[in-house]
């Protein structure tokens, strides 16, 4: 992925974002953190509760939803989101007028994006009413990376041939989905209703590795209620002691 500035034009790192794991200068592509939050963003909205609070009334504690930073490149997709952006307006309409160029992606078939930059979606199992869900594994001139952030968990994944050790010793990152710390978030909710690998089963996954591993893990695609949003929790402390990093808003990975 490439972007010619550190943050994008115009885009400095947000207050109180930690960016010391990032690297300070990078030649060539790398991957920007745009958002760590879970879909809907930190804060919530319509949700006052406690989790949300610090939130609303601090902005410097707002979170974007997950994602990487990709510009001036044409939009891949697989099989059927392919479908669906050109039956469903408004998306049709910006292949038509020329704004988007769609190409398509089929699973474990890597795509040369540029030179020493290429593409490979991992289907991975996750809601799929409407299209595939992917990981993508990101290789560029001398790094690789995953982005993990949606998946219904590590045993679902296994069923797939796909284990977190695994997924780990192929990169040299990994984003990967934390959307909840563990299972008490949604006290009166059936979690199996919106499956996601808690943090505490994700830090078991990896106990054992050599710090090595465990150290190329971090966190992202939090959930409003999940603690780790908030600096200074004692669910950091232990994501911490695990040598597991915090993906944050603002940091780059030289690929």
């Amino acid at each position: 992925m490439s972007v010619s500035e550190p943050f994008g034009p115009g885009r400095r790192p947000r207050p109180g974002v930690q960016t010391k794991d990032a690297q300070p200068s990078v030649d060539g592509p790398y991957a920007f953190v745009l958002g760590i939050a879970q879909d809907a963003g930190y804060p919530q909205a319509g949700c006052r509760g406690a989790c949300c609070a610090p939130a609303w009334s601090d902005p410097s504690r707002r979170r974007h939803a997950a994602c990487l930073a990709a510009r001036a490149v044409p939009v891949y997709a697989m099989p059927r989101l392919l479908a669906f952006l050109r039956r469903q307006e408004p998306w049709a309409a910006l292949e038509r007028g020329g704004h988007v160029l769609l190409r398509p992606l089929a699973a474990h078939e890597p795509v040369r994006l540029s030179d020493g930059l290429t593409l490979e979606p991992i289907l991975v199992p996750h809601r799929d009413e409407l299209t595939e869900t992917v990981a993508f594994r990101i290789g560029g001139p001398n790094h690789r990376l995953l982005y993990l952030p949606d998946i219904d968990g590590w045993s679902q994944a296994a069923g797939m041939g796909l284990t977190l050790p695994d997924l780990l010793a192929a990169v040299d990152r990994a984003y990967v989905d934390a959307t909840f710390f563990d299972g008490s978030e949604l006290p009166g909710r059936d979690m199996r209703q919106v499956p996601h690998p808690t943090v505490v089963d994700t830090l078991a996954r990896v106990v054992t590795l050599p710090p090595a591993e465990r150290v190329k893990l971090r966190l992202l695609h939090l959930n409003h209620t999940n603690p780790l949003l908030h600096p200074g929790s004692s669910q950091r402390a232990v994501v911490a002691a695990a040598g597991v990093g915090l993906a944050e808003e603002g940091e780059r990975w030289g690929l």
